[in-house]
C-alpha cells in the first residue's frame, strides 16, 4: 500500500468543501444576481469533486492484492467516529420531531440506517439525522465496492467500460427512485433519485478512469499540455456553471473533475495547490458535517445585521462567517477526533498483520 500524500488531493478536497458552501450559504438569499446565484447553485456538485477524490485517492493508495479486512478498518475509523458525533450532535440540536428532509420525524430506522451507512438507498433517510449526510452514505457504498473495482479495473480501457457501464443504471436511477418514495414530499421524492449511490457510481468511476489515466500513461509528455489545459478547463466550468447551468448536470461535472485532477497530476500550479487549501481539504470531512452548526445561528443572528448592505454583501457575510465558524470547529474535530480515530484504525491493522505473520 503505498503511502506517499498527494497535496493537490487535499488542495481539491478544499475546493470542494468551499463549493458546497457557496450553495450552502446562498440558498435561502433573494436578489443574487443571476450569474452569482448560477455560480452558487454549480456548489452542488462540490460533492460530485469529493467523489471524484475519493476514487482517485483510493486507486492511488491501494494496490493488488488488497487486504479487505485491512482495508474495511481504516475506512470505518477513517468516517465513521466523525459521523457518529454528528448523529449525537444533531439529535441533541434537531431532536426527534419534523423537518424538511425528514416530514415525518425521525424514528429509530433513520438512526439505525445512519449507523449502518445504509441511508443513501431509502428517500426517508439521506439527511434525516445529519444534514446532508446522503454524501458518506453513497461514500460507504463505494467503499463497499471498491475491492472489486481494485481488482477488475486494471487497465485504462477497463475503466472506462466500467464508467460507461455505470450510466444506463445511474439514469435509471435518477427516474425510478423518485416513484419508490410513495408519501413524500414531491422535492424529496425527486432528491432521493440524485441522493443514491448507483445515480452516483458514475461520478466515482470518472476518478478510477482519472486513475487510470495518470497511472499508464507517461505524463511528462503532457505537461506542456497541462499547463495550457488546466486555466482553460477551470475557465470553461465556471462559464458553464455561471451561463448555461442546465448543462452543468452532476454527471458532466464528474466527467470535468475527472479531468482536473488528470491535469493537476501533471502539473499543480501554487495558486491551486498551496497550504491554505491543502490545510482546508485536511479539515474538509469535518467542515462538511458541521457547517449546518454554524450556518442556522448565522442566518439568524448575523444576516440580518447587513442585509441592509444588499444582497452580495450579504451572502459574502454569511460565507465567511460559515467558513470562519466551521474551520475553527473542525480544527478541533480533526485534532482530537479524526487523526486519534485513524491512527487507532492504522494499530488495529498493524497488530493484526503481526499477529498473522509467520514466527
Amino acid at each position: 500500500m503505498a503511502q506517499s500524500r498527494l497535496p493537490y488531493i487535499d488542495a481539491l478536497r478544499g475546493f470542494a468543501i468551499l463549493l458546497v458552501l457557496f450553495m450552502h450559504t446562498a440558498a435561502n438569499l433573494k436578489g443574487l444576481p443571476w450569474w452569482l446565484t448560477n455560480l452558487c447553485g454549480f456548489g452542488a456538485r462540490g460533492v460530485q469533486l469529493f467523489f471524484v477524490v475519493s476514487a482517485f485517492t483510493l486507486f492511488t493508495v491501494y494496490r493488488t492484492p488488497l487486504n479487505v479486512r485491512s482495508f474495511f478498518i481504516r475506512r470505518v475509523m477513517r468516517i465513521a467516529p466523525m459521523y457518529y458525533l454528528a448523529i449525537a450532535v444533531y439529535l441533541l440540536r434537531d431532536g426527534l420531531g419534523s423537518r424538511p428532509e425528514a416530514p415525518h420525524g425521525v424514528s429509530v430506522i433513520h438512526i439505525l440506517s445512519n449507523l449502518l451507512f445504509v441511508h443513501g438507498w431509502s428517500a426517508e433517510t439521506p439527511n434525516a439525522v445529519v444534514p446532508y449526510g446522503w454524501s458518506v452514505g453513497c461514500e460507504s457504498m463505494f467503499y463497499l465496492a471498491f475491492p472489486l473495482l481494485l481488482a477488475w479495473i486494471t487497465s485504462i480501457r477497463r475503466a472506462a467500460i466500467a464508467f460507461v457501464l455505470s450510466l444506463a443504471p445511474a439514469v435509471a436511477a435518477l427516474h425510478l427512485m423518485p416513484r419508490l418514495a410513495v408519501g413524500e414530499p414531491a422535492w424529496l421524492a425527486q432528491a432521493s433519485g440524485y441522493w443514491n449511490p448507483i445515480a452516483e457510481a458514475p461520478v466515482f468511476l470518472a476518478g478510477a478512469l482519472a486513475y487510470r489515466l495518470s497511472a499508464d500513461l507517461d505524463l511528462t509528455r503532457f505537461r506542456p499540455f497541462a499547463r495550457a489545459a488546466l486555466p482553460l478547463l477551470v475557465i470553461a466550468t465556471a462559464a458553464l456553471a455561471a451561463f448555461l447551468p442546465r448543462l452543468a448536470h452532476y454527471l458532466v461535472a464528474g466527467v470535468l473533475f475527472a479531468v482536473l485532477v488528470f491535469l493537476l497530476s501533471i502539473w499543480s500550479p501554487r495558486l491551486l495547490v498551496n497550504r491554505v487549501t491543502c490545510w482546508i481539504g485536511a479539515v474538509s470531512y469535518s467542515v462538511y458535517l458541521t457547517h449546518d452548526l454554524v450556518l442556522r445561528p448565522v442566518e439568524q443572528y448575523i444576516r440580518p445585521i447587513v442585509q441592509a448592505e444588499g444582497p452580495i454583501a450579504t451572502f459574502l457575510v454569511t460565507f465567511s462567517a460559515t467558513l470562519a465558524g466551521a474551520l475553527l470547529i473542525s480544527a478541533v474535530t480533526y485534532r482530537y477526533v479524526e487523526q486519534p480515530m485513524m491512527a487507532l484504525g492504522k494499530v488495529f491493522t498493524r497488530r493484526r498483520a503481526a499477529a498473522l505473520a509467520p514466527a
